[in-house]
């Protein structure tokens, strides 16, 4: 059995991202937060995330200039629909 990495996106226009990740922090019960992270540094951290569980979460929260990517392995439920979602299935 592979291992998944579900990826939402939150594309923010009307509020500071400050506002929403509070909201986040309180509904996630552990997280890796990751500000601006560049490709190697969130790829770095996922891979290290799969090595000990089969399944992922990477929420990011973008205004157009700031980045903010939780990483998690515990359970998400949606706060409020993503504006993208995907799931990939690796290491078949």
């Amino acid at each position: 059995m592979g291992k998944f990495i579900i990826y939402y996106l939150y594309k923010l226009t009307d509020e500071p991202i400050s506002v929403r990740a509070k909201r986040f922090e309180e509904d996630l019960e552990s997280y890796l937060l990751l500000v601006n992270p560049n490709d190697f540094t969130l790829l770095e951290n996922t891979r290290r995330l799969l090595k000990e569980s089969k399944k992922i979460y990477v929420i990011k929260l973008s205004n157009g200039v700031s980045r903010w990517s939780y990483l998690t392995d515990k359970e998400f439920k949606w706060i409020e629909k993503p504006t993208l979602a995907y799931e990939y299935e690796v290491g078949k």
